[in-house]
């Protein structure tokens, strides 16, 4: 989903991160608070959040949804929501569409929205929504459930066959169980051939999307 620029105004800034801060307080990257523990936040988590940069965004959901994680990640009570202005430079945050997510050195809290976001992987499932392949297909349905790839769907992997992962499953469980499924279903595919086919994936998709639907016409026996 790509949202327009915003025409006329300036658009409300949030961020999600730990409770405790008030109105006024001043946002700084985590490199810069020596008692923010990042040795022992999991590497998976880092690999998504460069403690270098502020994180805000304009969508309100996305922001609480952040607070939920932070909270679960660093075993909080809870997380909170506030609503910020961004000091100095920004830049576009590449991990989301334009005008959704930047990424700034520091950042004013305006107002504490809510100093009570139970931790959880995705609170309203709006960090979901934008979670994506590298083909751009979406990681999960509207209910937060897994989907293959395009290159998944192509070979017969079905969402039903991932569903049991559970609401929000890690990336790369769901990287695992699809690779699974297709070497279980073609055993001489390697990695080679893996990327072959995404390059004819993708040249379909291109020049006739439909032929990408119903794919589980592949599947093996």
């Amino acid at each position: 989903m790509r949202r327009t620029k915003y025409k006329g105004r300036t658009p409300d800034l949030f961020h999600g991160g730990r409770a405790g801060l008030r109105a006024g307080d001043i946002l700084i990257p985590g490199l810069e608070q020596p008692d923010m523990g990042l040795q022992w936040l999991p590497a998976a988590f880092l690999e998504e959040y460069s403690p270098e940069w502020v994180y805000v965004t304009t969508d309100i959901d996305l922001a609480r949804d952040y607070a939920g994680v932070r909270a679960q990640i660093e075993r909080l009570w809870s997380g909170a929501l506030y609503k910020v202005a961004i000091i100095g430079p920004q830049t576009e945050d590449p991990d989301y569409p334009t005008g959704i997510s930047y990424r700034c050195y520091r950042a004013k809290i305006l107002n504490v929205l809510d100093e009570d976001v139970p931790p959880s992987i995705s609170v309203t499932g709006a960090a979901l929504n934008y979670q994506t392949w590298d083909d751009g297909s979406p990681l999960y349905d509207h209910e937060g459930y897994p989907l293959p790839n395009q290159v998944g769907q192509f070979l017969g992997v079905t969402a039903e066959d991932l569903r049991d992962l559970g609401y929000g499953a890690r990336f790369r469980f769901i990287e695992r169980r699809q690779a699974q499924l297709i070497h279980r279903t073609f055993p001489g595919m390697n990695q080679a051939k893996m990327n072959e086919l995404i390059t004819q994936v993708t040249v379909m998709k291109r020049s006739s999307p439909g032929k990408l639907r119903g794919g589980s016409c592949y599947r093996g026996a």
